[in-house]
């Protein structure tokens, strides 16, 4: 075998490695299908510039089957104002609320500000779409471990030791070192009820 040979054989061996190695960590969907141009990103900003409220950061995965990481789904994401208020100005969709696709590690990350206390307590809606058209959707409830100060906002949160087991999900939000709070959750794409039919935002709209 010539030396150009053998280094077309060896690359395509180390490709092939890599591609084995990678399937074991990142689930590949099959649908929605991989990023184009002019697709969502990975990270998304739900509030406009001057929105009232106190910023927030939520940043995690999307968890499929067999825990692992899931790469190109969709996630709709919306929550009520500082007001716990939907919609606004006669809109059709909540006015914060956006689109994105998780990267290649099954990352995402949301900029807006504190959800408003509605329907119980502040919380941050998901719809999602992955592998093989399967959509799902959850709510994430949010509380604070520490006192809220001055805050109305942070303070309509109820205050936690512990989060809750066994009743919806829960996470913390904390304040973040870069000002505003942030709040970290993984996804559980792939331990969440299927859905019979796709959420009204990946419905196929009429021609």
């Amino acid at each position: 075998m010539g030396s150009d040979a053998r280094r077309l054989s060896a690359a395509t061996s180390v490709a092939a490695l890599a591609i084995v190695i990678t399937g074991t960590l990142v689930a590949r969907s099959a649908e929605p299908p991989a990023a184009t141009p002019g697709s969502p990103s990975w990270e998304i900003d739900l509030a406009p510039k001057g929105e009232r409220g106190s910023p927030f950061v939520i940043e995690g995965r999307v968890i499929g089957t067999g825990g692992r990481p899931l790469r190109d789904a969709l996630v709709y994401a919306y929550h009520a104002d500082d007001q716990g208020k939907y919609m606004r100005g006669g809109t059709s969709r909540p006015h914060l609320s956006g689109m994105l696709r998780t990267n290649v590690m099954g990352g995402y990350r949301i900029r807006t500000v504190l959800p408003g206390l509605v329907e119980g307590n502040p919380h941050v809606h998901f719809e999602l779409a992955g592998p093989g058209a399967q959509y799902r959707a959850v709510a994430l409830s949010l509380c604070r471990l520490v006192g809220a100060g001055s805050d109305t906002s942070f303070a309509h949160m109820p205050q936690m030791l512990s989060l809750p087991s066994g009743s919806g999900h829960w996470a913390y939000a904390r304040p973040d070192t870069a000002g505003g709070y942030r709040c970290d959750w993984d996804i559980p794409f792939g331990a969440l009820q299927p859905l019979s039919r796709p959420p009204d935002i990946f419905a196929p709209r009429p021609h």
